[in-house]
């Protein structure tokens, strides 16, 4: 019945014709061939490692057992406008892993899932626009299957996915941000009767980790495959057989709670959200006020082999940090490292985060005993902090502060040495701009504030600063002269393009209907 009143509401509103059109000629169509090795090399540099006791890489002598329908039913994109895709062919988790023919899988627990996801009332309805799944229901499992794959399989792999995206955001339940009871049933029994638990995690965005950190050593392995398109499958199966070592980092703090996060408290109000945290987001909340809150850090992420990270050189001159590093991998398998540069600024009468990511730079991939040397130049514009209020004595421009100016070289916002310093003796102003969308007196709120205690850094509030300028004025005293409209003179855009005709005379032809067109966004 679900399925029939989706496809209902979708002709009526006709969310189902740009995906119909879509799909009739990507199917026609065929792969450019070529850029099928990138897609598969992109989906796996971008898993991240978050946990490794010895499960992972899986060598030939290992059984495994594939527990969780994602392993089938796999979510390849989010959603929204750029996640409501078709293409032309789609590897599942478990085709990829069977592809890769090295990895042994249970084949009779695999029969259990192909068999139970094959049948009509299984298969997961697709959706439509804002109403896609967010996830798809577990398969029930009893203690017996799982003790027989035990019996047959020396490792676990268990597979649990997520959807989200433009106007399917996630929410604060189990199927979405928590895990469902099937879910926590699947992970109780697999652990219960495996040593070996490797966890992928088949999502978009963050799920609560609370749930999972529970387990402890019960899970020996945590990979977070993301949603990696159409070579999702194989790109997983190439980071399992160990052919491609994880080297994907964390672009988000994960939090112990959901309620650890600084706007938790603020966000998701159906009118507007206060920017309560300024420039206190993510790690820079988190790294100045709350380290003892954070599972996994910004920037963290596992590898299969071990890198030596050494700063050789770095000096300061007019306004730039240079740096020459060198990367070594003193491991035993190939694998790819990615240098993280912080700065820590002096807070200043601005208030600054402890430390804020600068620059970033991938190696190639480093056989075991090779190393990478590259230089990173850093500009102070980089680091600069606006001043909106003026209290550094330059409203609405990018300041330094004097003071000490720290950086960081490492993998990870935490697993980082300071490399070099360098003092500014007064403020340095590095740009110049105007005051443009300061908020008005009515809906002033208060923001988070860094301020000095003793020899620490305390989160306190401020107001924020309020609007000094209209502006409505501001927009009509800065409008280019007008011209009058002359109607269709027949000039043409590539005459614009040939040096026959000036665009404003071009432009002078369009309507005001039609100006409004071009000039307005959809969607």
């Amino acid at each position: 019945m679900s399925r029939i009143i989706n496809k209902l509401i979708r002709k009526i509103s006709g969310s189902e014709l740009a995906q119909k059109q879509n799909a009739s000629i990507i199917k026609n169509g065929k792969p450019n061939e070529k850029i099928i090795p990138f897609l598969r090399q992109a989906a796996a540099d971008g898993c991240v490692l978050l946990k490794n006791n010895g499960a992972l890489p899986i060598n030939g002598k290992d059984n495994v057992a594939l527990f969780g329908r994602v392993q089938n039913d796999s979510f390849f994109v989010g959603n929204g406008s750029g996640g409501d895709v078709c293409a032309p062919y789609k590897i599942s988790f478990a085709d990829g892993i069977e592809k890769n023919g090295k990895i042994h899988i249970n084949e009779d627990l695999r029969k259990i899932y192909n068999d139970w996801c094959g049948k009509r009332k299984n298969i997961p309805d697709p959706g439509f626009w804002g109403h896609w799944p967010r996830f798809y229901p577990e398969m029930p499992l009893k203690d017996n299957i799982v003790k027989s794959a035990s019996e047959k399989s020396n490792k676990a792999v268990v597979f649990i996915g997520r959807s989200a995206g433009e106007d399917r955001e996630n929410v604060l339940e189990k199927g979405s941000y928590y895990l469902t009871s099937r879910e926590k049933e699947m992970l109780d029994l697999v652990t219960a009767h495996f040593d070996d638990v490797i966890l992928v995690l088949n999502i978009g965005s963050l799920i609560d980790f609370e749930e999972i950190d529970a387990y402890k050593d019960k899970i020996g392995s945590i990979l977070i495959a993301w949603q990696g398109g159409m070579e999702s499958g194989n790109a997983l199966s190439d980071i399992l057989s160990g052919e491609v070592t994880p080297s994907g980092k964390l672009s988000d703090t994960i939090a112990k709670r959901y309620e650890d996060y600084p706007s938790s408290g603020s966000f998701g109000a159906k009118e507007y959200n206060n920017y309560v945290e300024d420039i206190f987001v993510g790690y820079r909340y988190f790294e100045t006020f709350a380290p003892e809150k954070v599972l996994y850090e910004f920037g963290f992420g596992l590898s299969y082999t071990n890198f030596k990270i050494e700063t050789e050189k770095a000096n300061y001159s007019e306004g730039k940090t240079e740096f020459n590093v060198k990367v070594t991998n003193i491991g035993s398998v190939p694998g790819r490292e990615t240098v993280q540069f912080y700065v820590s600024a002096p807070n200043g009468k601005l208030g600054k985060a402890k430390k804020s990511l600068v620059a970033f730079h991938k190696t190639e991939l480093l056989s075991p005993g090779d190393c990478e040397t590259f230089v990173t130049v850093i500009s102070n514009d980089s680091f600069a902090s606006y001043d909106d209020s003026g209290k550094a004595g330059h409203k609405s421009c990018y300041v330094l502060e004097s003071g000490i100016y720290d950086f960081y070289v490492g993998n990870s916002v935490r697993n980082c040495e300071k490399a070099y310093s360098f003092t500014l003796e007064s403020t340095v102003v590095t740009a110049e701009l105007s005051e443009v969308m300061a908020v008005s007196e009515n809906r002033a709120f208060e923001r988070f504030a860094a301020v000095c205690d003793g020899d620490k850094i305390a989160l306190s509030k401020e107001k924020v600063p309020v609007r000094t300028v209209s502006l409505k004025n501001r927009i009509l005293s800065s409008l280019p002269d007008g011209k009058e409209i002359s109607g269709d003179k027949g000039y043409k855009l590539s005459d614009v393009k040939a040096g026959k005709v000036k665009l404003q005379d071009f432009t002078a032809q369009l309507s005001l209907d039609e100006l409004e067109a071009i000039s307005r966004g959809e969607g």
